[in-house]
């Protein structure tokens, strides 16, 4: 955005993830197998399955953002005038209605990309904020389930 609003046409920015683009669901079928969820109160082990649902959902959508990322962000990144359009200096904006965890479920926060860029490289850079709040938000719901999961596990030992 600083180079952008110096006068710059950049390549998109983006972001890759290294490793498998979905997360396992080993812990999960070895808990369910062995009985081992059983020990602990059923409102965690209905929290921890959640989150395994979730974090296999976003898994699709980060596969999602990198396979367009790939296709389309790549090449511009070789030729980034081509992710511009052409006789448009890169001012004004184009405002994307996006969901906001921070917020509550269900809000939309607005995000301005710049309205020079292509509507598909700007498209892909309202993914990639959407995918990087959704990870923000799932990382912080895995440390909370962790902390709860800590508690259940001295309270067997």
């Amino acid at each position: 955005q600083d180079r952008v609003a110096a006068g710059d046409r950049p390549a998109p920015f983006y972001f890759r993830m290294p490793g498998a683009e979905q997360t396992p669901k080993v812990g999960w079928d070895a808990g369910v197998a062995t009985g081992l969820l059983d020990t602990f109160d059923p409102a965690l082990v209905f929290e921890i399955g959640n989150m395994y649902h979730e974090w296999h959902e976003i898994g699709a959508r980060v596969a999602r953002y990198h396979a367009s990322t790939e296709v389309l962000v790549f090449p511009a990144v070789a030729d980034p005038g081509m992710a511009w359009r052409q006789g448009e200096a890169p001012s004004g904006g184009i405002t994307f209605s996006v969901g906001d965890p921070n917020v509550e479920p269900g809000a939309l926060r607005e995000v301005r990309i710049v309205a020079a860029l292509r509507p598909e490289y700007a498209a892909n850079l309202a993914l990639m904020e959407e995918v990087l709040r959704e990870l923000d938000d799932k990382f912080a719901w895995a440390e909370r389930v962790r902390v709860q999961l800590d508690s259940a596990i001295a309270h067997v030992r």
